[in-house]
């Protein structure tokens, strides 16, 4: 796994923690690998300044991290120290006197979260809901899909359809059935909560390479949210039009009062990571705004005469 794979497993973990974290014992214990990376990269993330921070003030910052001292002294600062997050400084004794942070910006934080997650040794079931995350993050997804998914990743059938059941009974996916085709798909709430009636129905009917188009047409999108519909490279323009009648994509329009129109793609996934709608920042519509009309302003508008 190279260096940007392992950014991205380690923003699925966080998101993955902070959605654990709301339930139960139970719960958190089941996903306990992603609770103790969560939690140390949530404390890394939390020493913002790249200076040496003294006991106190770190176990302060651990507690709001919800990390006990034990946890703290046994767990996370070994963790941390062995993945590089960190250096921890000892007295004689071997006492914790103060640590120096070394991960410079977020990307840092979550790569270490990662590798964190990897040093707690999850069970299978633990890594391959992460995965199931991922995946019905991408798009909503048929537990076929998901398990093929997991396959391709190095898991087992059984280690793939205990991932699933995992991920489903702590949350980190919903499922909805599809009449048409008399099956669940599983998606994350987070990302496509607000459209699934519709979502769901449209891709339930869909054949694989029509889906993995709409996956390489997110991605192209994502790059740059707010690009315009004429831009778009990776897909026809009517898969275009089916994604954005579909709630796949979502598109905003700008006119003119001189006439002008033109129709600006956002993804889902400008929403960031996440699993559950609660998370949901309302500003969203006005921010989906203000970039389609600097993008009006870069490709349609006229230079004053």
């Amino acid at each position: 796994m190279d260096r940007q794979q392992s950014v991205l497993r380690g923003r699925w973990i966080f998101a993955a923690w902070k959605h654990v974290r709301r339930y139960d014992a139970n719960a958190q214990s089941r996903m306990g690998a992603t609770a103790h990376g969560g939690r140390a990269g949530d404390l890394l993330g939390r020493l913002r300044m790249l200076q040496r921070y003294d006991v106190a003030g770190l176990i302060a910052l651990a507690t709001d991290a919800g990390i006990s001292v034990m946890e703290l002294n046994q767990m996370t600062l070994p963790a941390l120290e062995a993945a590089g997050g960190l250096r921890v400084e000892h007295d004689d004794s071997g006492a914790v006197t103060a640590v120096l942070p070394l991960a410079v910006d977020q990307d840092d934080v979550m790569l270490i979260t990662s590798s964190v997650w990897d040093a707690m040794m999850p069970p299978p079931d633990e890594r391959a809901a992460i995965e199931v995350l991922a995946a019905g993050s991408e798009l909503p997804r048929a537990a076929g899909e998901l398990v093929e998914r997991c396959l391709g990743a190095g898991f087992s059938e059984y280690q793939a359809r205990r991932g699933i059941e995992l991920a489903v009974a702590v949350g980190l996916v919903r499922q909805r059935l599809v009449a048409d085709i008399g099956e669940d798909l599983f998606y994350n709430e987070y990302l496509w909560g607000d459209s699934i009636e519709r979502t769901a129905e449209a891709l339930g009917r869909l054949p694989a390479d029509m889906k993995e188009g709409l996956v390489s047409l997110l991605d192209e999108l994502h790059q740059v949210e707010g690009r315009p519909v004429t831009l778009i490279e990776s897909a026809r323009p009517d898969l275009v039009r089916f994604a954005a009648e579909n709630g796949i994509i979502e598109q905003t329009d700008i006119v003119t009062v001189d006439g002008r129109s033109a129709s600006f793609s956002f993804t889902p996934r400008m929403r960031g990571f996440g699993v559950a709608k609660d998370d949901l920042p309302d500003e969203l519509d006005q921010i989906r705004l203000v970039i389609a009309s600097f993008s009006f302003a870069k490709h349609h508008a006229h230079a004053p005469r």
